[in-house]
């Protein structure tokens, strides 16, 4: 339905403002490396944010918005979404892994698929 879909765009591109916001916030802070921003890393992090918006598009479009299944179903994609950050933050070291650690600290904001799965990378800082 329409409403899923909007739905799930409102929550792809939130996805994206939060991290681009932590991104800014790094940056303004002096964090972010301008080497870690090659052609190879920005496509690779474009890539995951498409994919991960897709998931959430089709995963929950078949069930009906706040019932139990959705929200177990929205568990399972969260929880994939964040492996997949993960993956791309580690795979792209540096900054993403900065990004990534700045990401996996907000609790009060991410649902907790994230900062579970991103508190990982608290292990692996950047040396």
């Amino acid at each position: 339905s329409g409403n899923m879909a909007r739905k799930a765009l409102k929550l792809a591109s939130w996805t994206g403002a939060a991290l681009a916001a932590s991104g800014f916030y790094l940056y303004s802070n002096k964090y972010l490396d301008p080497n870690d921003f090659g052609a190879v890393r920005v496509g690779r992090a474009v890539a995951t944010t498409a994919v991960i918006s897709y998931d959430y598009l089709t995963s929950l479009r078949s069930v009906p918005y706040g019932s139990e299944e959705y929200l177990q179903l929205r568990s399972k994609v969260h929880l994939r979404s964040a492996r997949r950050l993960c993956e791309l933050c580690c795979a792209n070291r540096g900054t993403f892994i900065k990004v990534g650690q700045h990401l996996g600290a907000l609790d009060y904001l991410l649902p907790e698929e994230y900062t579970s799965t991103l508190k990982v990378l608290h292990s692996q800082a950047p040396q």
